[in-house]
């Protein structure tokens, strides 16, 4: 099965302008997902983006190709339908991994263990999730726990998943046939809330500088951590 990486790319996002090529610890961020995938089990690896000025933020030697989309695609009105649609359409492709690039944390073994998921036939559909044991309330009602019995420790709370948003794998086939990049199988791969981190917000963004900062080694001697690319 030939696996390729998706990355859609624009440039004019309103909330935080040029997102996708800002520094990330001194690199633009769109190369934090890019090497992600150069790390997985991926066979290729598309950039999908109206501009080819992208690739002048790509860091030399990065394996990635460009592949030009319409520019109606990069309005706030387009669906993911249609740009996994369009991809879908200029791609030879059996499993897609969609990663987003304001997701720069995630993990190769992450990535691997959802196409791994995938392509050994037992989901039809992979996807990151963060777990959140709070208190929660959907639609006006509480949604993992009874206000009338003794509450509980946050600890003991059933679990409510969130879809992280920035990782999703899945196949040809399943989106051909409904439109969607989760089917009635999916494989859910928790992540931690750093790996999770996702940036739309010039905060956000500030937040994720931080958290690199941690992570980052103290000295030009020390050797990175082996859990960031």
């Amino acid at each position: 099965m030939n696996v390729v990486g998706f990355v859609p790319c624009k440039l004019n996002s309103e909330r935080l302008p040029r997102k996708n090529i800002l520094p990330l610890g001194g690199r633009p961020l769109i190369n934090y997902a890019l090497a992600t995938l150069a790390a997985s089990a991926v066979d290729d690896t598309v950039i999908y983006s109206s501009s080819d000025e992208i690739m002048a933020s790509v860091e030399p030697g990065v394996p990635c190709r460009h592949l030009l989309r319409p520019a109606e695609l990069d309005s706030d009105d387009a669906r993911v339908q249609d740009f996994v649609g369009g991809f879908l359409r200029d791609v030879d492709a059996d499993v897609v991994v969609l990663l987003h690039i304001t997701s720069p944390f995630f993990r190769p073994h992450t990535v691997d263990a959802c196409i791994e998921a995938v392509r050994s036939g037992r989901c039809d559909s992979a996807f990151a999730a963060i777990e959140a044991r709070r208190f929660a309330w959907f639609d006006g009602q509480p949604l993992n726990y009874d206000p009338d019995q003794p509450t509980p420790r946050t600890q003991d709370l059933t679990p409510v998943l969130f879809e992280q948003s920035g990782l999703y794998v899945f196949t040809r086939e399943l989106f051909e046939r409904t439109g969607s990049r989760i089917g009635d199988e999916p494989h859910i791969e928790i992540v931690d809330e750093f790996e999770g981190h996702d940036i739309d917000t010039a905060l956000e963004f500030e937040i994720a500088e931080a958290m690199l900062a941690l992570r980052r080694p103290t000295s030009p001697t020390q050797a990175p951590p082996s859990d960031l690319i």
